[in-house]
């Protein structure tokens, strides 16, 4: 027998599916969280050597950005935040964010501290933290055309804008002529061993932040070996509740990132 298609089942089937489309329009936004990656900051008349470099941010842009997000009533997330939105599903503020300073370059303390203390804004630095146990507490001058690393007497007193974190101890260089990275290449135990020494030098143990964003499961097992219960990736990409906490993405700030494209990264759009 025939089915009869009535025009009383005919709207039933397009009241449902309009129904449906309302309800998709109308579900609540899933909350995500744009997390800035920085490197070394500097003023743009003392930028002389690192102009075609585009990990060095002038301080000019840098304190644009910030200015923008102070405006718009962004907020700064905590690594404790972080942790319990992914782990516990807690709420964190509209607009959040998170700031991150990844190699721990001098410039981190002399330039990006004074601004992101004038708006009252947290952030995260990372540290290859070799140079850190180099240096102790002798701090080189700041020095504009070269690399100046910051040393553990340069952390004290900045704890009320930053948190640090590791980047591992020494696992940032290259293995061999490839380009993976040792941290990439290293055994279980090694990776472990290194990881831990890092923690003698940071306050947070439950984050990492990749070398040069490269992992593998062997890296992952072993950090959360360790404890760490975060890791940044350099992939770009949102934080969601639905987000891997051992493969966290983030967008990487670059000299010519302009505003127009920080405001979409920022604003998710």
């Amino acid at each position: 027998m025939k089915k009869i298609i009535t025009n009383r089942t005919i709207l039933t089937v397009v009241f449902l599916a309009i129904a449906g489309i309302v309800a998709f329009i109308n579900m609540p936004e899933q909350p995500r969280v744009a997390v800035l990656i920085y490197h070394h900051v500097l003023p743009d008349a003392q930028n002389r050597y690192f102009r075609d470099n585009p990990f060095v941010i002038s301080l000019e842009n840098f304190t644009e950005q910030m200015q923008y997000l102070y405006d718009n009533d962004f907020h700064t997330l905590t690594l404790a935040e972080l942790e319990a939105f992914l782990y516990a599903g807690e709420e964190i503020p509209p607009r959040s964010v998170m700031i991150h300073f990844d190699d721990g370059y001098y410039s981190n303390i002399v330039y990006a501290y004074p601004v992101l203390q004038q708006f009252g804004f947290t952030a995260q630095l990372f540290f290859e933290t070799r140079y850190i146990e180099e240096l102790r507490d002798y701090q080189p001058s700041m020095d504009h055309d070269c690399i100046t690393w910051t040393a553990a007497k340069s952390i004290l007193g900045t704890e009320d804008v930053f948190e640090t974190a590791s980047h591992s101890h020494d696992m940032h260089r290259k293995f061999g002529d490839s380009d993976r990275t040792l941290l990439y290449e290293s055994t279980f135990d090694y990776i472990i061993n290194d990881t831990l020494r890092s923690f003698d030098f940071v306050n947070h143990h439950n984050a990492y932040a990749y070398p040069h964003g490269q992992y593998n499961a062997r890296v992952i097992a072993a950090l959360e070996e360790v404890g760490i219960t975060m890791a940044f990736t350099v992939n770009e990409g949102y934080i969601t509740p639905r987000s891997h906490p051992m493969r966290l993405e983030r967008f990487t700030i670059f000299h010519d990132t302009e505003m127009p494209r920080f405001r979409r990264i920022v604003n998710g759009t």
